[in-house]
């Protein structure tokens, strides 16, 4: 009986214990392969999410100036005849909404709201409402997307001739 237990004891003190070179470096490259897929996946929703919010907003505010429109809003003694949402540029991620009184051509209030933290991209356009139906002229296409690099995220802003505001991931109809 002794002969064959320290038989046993030589064989397992004459194996090699641990790790190769190239089994610790397989997994560390399965790590930084999986790594690197978590990373970029993470980044395409972050992209989408930055879209989805900022499509919000602008549809949001160009809801809002329609209610104003409808409810007839007052500024000090001028009842707003026309409420007007801009964006300039497409290369800048900012937008205007202003209010104006029919006879006067200058403004009476302004506000300027900025998407740059969000990384998106909006398209150059003017909607306006009138009161006191808060329609608005004509049918309007707001295309918002991300400026992520590898990201091609796109949503839209359909404003319909009968004053419909619809968000959606779709182009307009």
């Amino acid at each position: 009986m002794k002969n064959k237990f320290s038989k046993t004891k030589k064989i397992f003190l004459s194996s090699k214990h641990g790790f190769s070179l190239m089994e610790l470096l397989l997994v560390v490259a399965i790590t930084l392969i999986a790594t690197a897929a978590i990373f970029s996946s993470n980044n395409s929703k972050k992209a989408s999410s930055e879209v989805e919010s900022a499509a919000r907003q602008v549809a949001a505010h160009l809801r809002s100036l329609q209610n104003e429109a409808l409810a007839g809003k007052q500024i000090g003694a001028s009842y707003i005849d026309k409420f007007v949402f801009t964006v300039a540029s497409p290369t800048v991620s900012k937008y205007k909404i202003a209010y104006y009184d029919d006879p006067n051509p200058n403004s009476i209030q302004e506000s300027e709201f900025d998407l740059e933290k969000k990384k998106v991209s909006i398209s150059p356009i003017s909607v306006s409402f009138t009161s006191p139906f808060g329609k608005p002229v004509g049918y309007v296409t707001i295309t918002i997307t991300s400026t992520r690099a590898g990201s091609s995220e796109t949503r839209y802003i359909c404003v319909s001739a009968n004053g419909i505001i619809n968000d959606q991931i779709s182009a307009c109809p």
